[in-house]
């Protein structure tokens, strides 16, 4: 297959260009004008202003709109919201919180965008290679000798090694069948531990609770999300894809793994 993704020198898109070519798939960056000659789109670019991203992603659906090639549309584990201790899948309700609100409504579009193979994958917090947004936490206990924690850090994170998340995208864009709505996650970590293990990564420092109303005053909308307790079940993504995650789980990665050798970065 000839495949193009958006974002593709990215976190996840660099990850999953190397999945891809290692499947003996042809993969280059995405370009509106090489949508004709491709099989399928992956997107995984995102920036700082939605609107712009809808945009985007609005004009590649209607490009491709009738040609029956594969649309594979990065939502995000965020779109389910608290899950109140109980273990979700792809078929929960969505409760979005407000930063990934529109992801939520994008994901709609994908879905119903007639005549191609649209494919919605919700990735969890995603790690490894020392990136991600673990690689903040450490770079916080580094630069600030401190980690605080939206909330009390009780609340559970439902996360994937980046590795795995790519294989995952390979396994979509070549088999899932059109309305595939995959979670990709592995494990579920408590932040508090998650923060501890990132403070010992970067040399050690504090760990503390942030009240939530502080944390919005300093990161608006993205302290809920951090907040969030989360309990997700990738049951899809095993059931119908065959997917097997099995990469270095995040609590060791931070503490013996790529997160220790001082390069990690967001």
């Amino acid at each position: 297959m000839k495949v193009l993704i958006s974002g593709i020198a990215g976190y996840i898109g660099a990850a999953v260009r190397e999945a891809l070519e290692s499947a003996g798939h042809q993969v280059a960056a995405f370009d509106a004008a090489a949508i004709a000659d491709a099989d399928a789109v992956i997107w995984t670019a995102v920036s700082a202003d939605p609107e712009v991203d809808e945009a985007a992603i609005a004009a590649a659906l209607d490009a491709m709109s009738g040609s029956g090639k594969a649309f594979v549309f990065t939502s995000g584990a965020w779109v389910h919201g608290d899950t109140h201790g109980h273990v979700l899948d792809e078929s929960a309700h969505l409760h979005p919180p407000p930063i990934v609100g529109w992801r939520a409504e994008t994901e709609r579009q994908v879905l119903e965008t007639p005549g191609i193979r649209a494919i919605v994958i919700r990735p969890g917090i995603v790690y490894g290679h020392g990136g991600g947004l673990p690689a903040m936490l450490v770079d916080a206990a580094r630069r600030q000798g401190v980690i605080r924690m939206p909330g009390d850090g009780r609340n559970r994170w439902s996360v994937v090694h980046l590795d795995d998340l790519a294989d995952l995208y390979v396994r979509a864009v070549e088999r899932a069948p059109t309305g595939s709505v995959v979670l990709g996650v592995h494990r579920t970590e408590k932040l508090r531990e998650i923060a501890d293990a990132a403070s010992e990564a970067g040399g050690g420092g504090r760990v503390e609770p942030w009240p939530i109303e502080e944390a919005r005053r300093s990161l608006g909308d993205v302290a809920d999300a951090l907040a969030l307790d989360q309990r997700l079940a990738s049951r899809r993504a095993l059931d119908l894809l065959g997917w097997r995650p099995y990469h270095i789980d995040l609590l060791t990665d931070l503490r013996v793994g790529s997160y220790r050798h001082g390069d990690a970065a967001p």
